[in-house]
């Protein structure tokens, strides 16, 4: 008797799931690629991955120790200099809400924030020069040579002024 309620049980499964492949395959949200079997060979993801350009702000640090450096260097190419700077996202968000409180011309939330990722993310040296930046970049370019395609300044600071 149990053997028969199991073998009932999977095929009542074994039903159940191709038609939900079968409606997720003529219903499904598959948009140009009508070829592609969802959920098993969905790759459209990868086809929008690569946009022709990509926007971003950066720090990059102009001087260590009242030196300059010899080109400006994205922050995080400085992390055994610099004792906040990890590899979480935290940082990549306080610098969008910086670029976009100086863009806003917000002097007040820029000045917070400021002061919070100097405290947080620039300890280390005592005196540091750095700007904020708009990159421009192609994304697998960028990720192949780190290369990016324009960079504009949106200012430069000193720590602790």
């Amino acid at each position: 008797m149990r053997a028969k309620r199991y073998r009932d049980r999977t095929v009542v499964y074994l039903v159940a799931a191709l038609a939900y492949v079968f409606v997720a395959n003529t219903f499904g949200p598959l948009g140009a690629n009508r070829s592609e079997i969802f959920p098993f060979f969905n790759w459209s993801l990868f086809t929008n991955a690569t946009v022709a350009k990509r926007y971003d702000y950066a720090i990059y640090i102009e001087k260590l120790n009242n030196r300059p450096l010899e080109t400006p260097t994205l922050i995080y190419q400085l992390k055994q200099y610099l004792k906040g700077v990890g590899v979480g996202i935290n940082l990549r968000k306080a610098t969008v809400m910086f670029a976009t409180s100086i863009l806003a011309k917000d002097s007040e939330k820029s000045r917070s924030v400021r002061q919070m990722i100097e405290r947080t993310y620039l300890g280390g040296p005592e005196q540091l020069t750095y700007s904020v930046r708009l990159i421009t970049y192609e994304p697998l370019e960028r990720y192949r040579t780190g290369k990016v395609s324009w960079v504009t300044s949106l200012g430069t600071f000193e720590k602790g002024h």
